[in-house]
C-alpha cells in the first residue's frame, strides 16, 4: 500500500502526525490500533452475552450500546471472510463433480514424480483425474 494511503488510514483511525512516521512505522501503527478496536469489540461483545438474563434493562441496554459502538468502530478494518475455496480454481471432472486444493496444499508439489504448479495440475484434466481416482489429500471435492 501507498504511504499516501496509509496516511489518509493513519489520520481515520486516530493516529498522530502519520505523515512523519516510515512506511513501515504506519502498517505497524495501524495494526496496533486495528487489533485495539478489534480486542475492544471482543471485550464487549463478551460481556454483554455474559450479563445474567435477569440483568436490569437498563444495564443491559447500556452493554449493548457499548458492543455496537465497539462493533461498529472496528467493522471498516475487520478483514473480509472469504472462504479460501471460493477465490481458488475448480476443476471439474467428468461426471460434473466439482474439485479444489485443499487450502493447505503447497502453490507447486510433485505427483507421480512431475512437479507442477497447482495452475499446471488443474490444467492437466487425467492428473486431475487420478488424483481424485487416488484420494490425493491435497485435492478436495466441493460441495454443491
Amino acid at each position: 500500500m501507498a504511504k499516501a494511503d496509509l496516511v489518509i488510514k493513519a489520520k481515520a483511525l486516530g493516529i498522530n502526525d502519520p505523515e512523519s512516521l516510515t512506511v513501515v512505522n504506519l502498517e505497524a501503527a495501524i495494526k496496533t490500533v486495528v487489533f485495539e478496536l478489534k480486542t475492544a469489540a471482543s471485550k464487549a461483545s463478551e460481556e454483554f452475552n455474559q450479563l445474567d438474563p435477569g440483568a436490569a434493562e437498563e444495564q443491559r441496554l447500556e452493554a449493548k450500546n457499548a458492543m455496537d459502538a465497539a462493533i461498529a468502530a472496528y467493522a471498516p478494518y475487520k478483514p473480509e471472510n472469504k472462504d479460501p475455496k471460493i477465490d481458488t480454481d475448480v476443476f471439474t471432472s467428468e461426471k460434473g463433480r466439482q474439485y479444489v486444493f485443499a487450502k493447505d496444499t503447497p502453490p507447486a508439489f510433485r505427483y507421480f514424480g512431475e512437479i507442477r504448479s497447482q495452475k499446471e495440475w488443474l490444467a492437466d484434466k487425467d492428473a486431475m483425474e487420478l488424483m481424485i481416482a487416488g484420494h490425493n489429500p491435497y485435492v478436495e471435492h466441493l460441495k454443491n
